[in-house]
């Protein structure tokens, strides 16, 4: 049921489809390739994207390429820039807590208290980091039993830390 009023806006009573006889949320869109645009008229030719294609969520920045140094902010209990939680820049950075102030590809901020990131495995697994350049691999992780610093380019772990404490590595220390 559609209800219309004097103002011109109107209001759907139920489940609207489009593409769709039988809705099966609020708004279903139904398509072979389902988009939802957002196009701003001010400046012209700046537009974003929700698209479902193939079962994937893509979200789209400044689709037409109209304005520079776009991004993707999610935010949460709030819509205003205090409420932004995550930012994703259009050169590739993202940022958790730090508004536009992203200096690094990654960038982890907080305007008080502890400010860390967990990896955590369920089980005896490796959790750690992998830090690559086009010459050299380490992997710095940490294992059941100890955490160690490993040249994977050299194929030789550099430092070891045990879990009673005996630190071992190759050359000085």
């Amino acid at each position: 049921k559609i209800q219309f009023e004097n103002d011109g806006s109107a209001f759907f009573m139920n489940s609207v489809g489009i593409g769709s006889q039988s809705p099966a949320q609020t708004l279903d869109i139904m398509s072979a390739n389902p988009v939802i645009r957002l196009t701003d008229t001010d400046p012209s030719g700046v537009y974003s994207q929700i698209d479902g294609a193939g079962g994937d969520l893509i979200l789209a920045a400044d689709g037409g390429a109209g304005s520079s140094n776009s991004f993707i902010s999610l935010r949460v209990d709030g819509t205003d820039a205090n409420a932004e939680k995550l930012r994703i820049t259009s050169d590739g950075k993202f940022g958790f807590g730090t508004g536009a102030n992203i200096d690094e590809r990654g960038h982890i901020e907080t305007g008080s208290g502890n400010c860390r990131l967990k990896l955590q495995t369920g089980n005896t697994a490796v959790a750690g980091f992998v830090l690559q350049t086009s010459a050299k691999r380490f992997d710095i992780q940490a294992q059941n039993n100890f955490f160690h610093i490993y040249d994977n380019t050299a194929g030789t772990e550099r430092l070891r830390i045990a879990s009673d404490g005996v630190i071992t590595g190759r050359g000085e220390l």
